[in-house]
């Protein structure tokens, strides 16, 4: 448990651990330390969207390729699956913009997230998206050091 206060301070629900994304998190972080170790070519951004959908109590929480929505800001579409709360309008600005910022120049950066740094083996910067969006390093190391599943990378 404590891996896991560690990683994720505000969670209130021990069962909330259940959710932790033991499948798909350690095949991304293996594949960011590899492109970040390549000498040429682009820097690598790490992001978590871990943003809990208000609709069925909040029992969704942040599943699986929710955050298409939020990139392409057309939430709209699917309030039903993510609430259609102002909240979610604002993230869904922010994270279309973010994207957008990184097609257009190959850095995710702008005015509306706070500075997001590479992705490093060194430094494992991982822009958090969720009401608050927050740049954190090697947040979940430890957690995923437990409960990881052996990666494809």
């Amino acid at each position: 448990m404590a891996a896991f206060d560690k990683a994720y301070p505000d969670t209130k629900m021990p069962s909330d651990m259940m959710d932790v994304d033991f499948m798909f998190r350690p095949a991304s972080i293996d594949f960011a330390n590899t492109k970040s170790s390549l000498e040429e070519g682009a820097p690598a951004y790490m992001y978590l969207f871990a943003w809990d959908a208000p609709i069925l109590d909040g029992m969704l929480k942040s599943g699986h390729c929710m955050e298409i929505a939020f990139v392409f800001n057309n939430i709209h579409r699917n309030e039903e699956y993510n609430g259609g709360t102002p909240e979610a309008y604002a993230l869904a600005e922010k994270v279309s913009s973010t994207w957008a910022a990184f097609a257009r120049t190959g850095d995710p950066n702008n005015a509306l997230i706070p500075l997001w740094d590479p992705y490093t083996v060194e430094s494992g910067a991982t822009m958090i998206f969720d009401n608050i969006i927050e740049a954190r390093n090697h947040h979940d190391k430890e957690l995923m050091e437990i409960g990881a599943m052996p990666s494809l990378f």
